[in-house]
Order: structure tokens, then sequence, then C-alpha cells
């Protein structure tokens, strides 16, 4: 079920890895990229961000306390550009002994 409203919900929404991939993107990401969430998937998010704001998002994958999100630009392939707000979820990884 949770899976479901993410795929549906109107706000983009995506998963990335440590590393800045996109690993999963909603329809409505996609879609503000005009491209199909396969077309994305692997690929770092800072591409589709203006060169000014990569840093920034960059900054917020860091496993430091720090900003919990930044204004960006999304930076589509067709050259069109409009404001976002990213924010981060991060899950803390737990090793055991």
């Amino acid at each position: 079920r949770y899976r479901q409203l993410v795929e549906e919900m109107q706000q983009g929404a995506v998963t990335v890895s440590r590393s800045g991939e996109i690993m999963f993107a909603n329809q409505a990401f996609a879609a503000m990229l005009g491209l199909a969430p396969i077309d994305i998937f692997r690929v770092p998010l800072t591409r589709y961000l203006a060169a000014a704001d990569a840093g920034d998002a960059t900054t917020l994958l860091q496993p430091h306390p720090g900003k919990a999100e930044v204004k960006a630009t999304l930076r589509a392939p067709n050259g069109k550009q409009r404001p976002v707000r990213i924010a981060i979820h991060a899950r803390d990884i737990i090793r055991r002994n």
C-alpha cells in the first residue's frame, strides 16, 4: 500500500543511494523531467539539477547532521527548469557486534 501511495502521489519522490544515484523515482518526478522512471534509474540526481545547486544536494547525502532540505532548480533534458525543494529522510543502519 505504501509503495502505491508513493507511486501515485502528485509530488515527485526519489530514493537515492549514498553516492547520489537514483534508485527509484515515482511517475510525478519523472514527468517533471519529461522522462520515464526507468530512464533515470542509476543516474546521478545531480545530473538533473542546475550546476549551482549540485553542491547543496550532495551535502544532503553526507552521513552527518546538517540541512534537511534545500531549494534547488530541477533541469530537464529539454532545457526546461523549475524550482523545487529537496528534502531528505535518511535511515541509519545500525551494526550489531
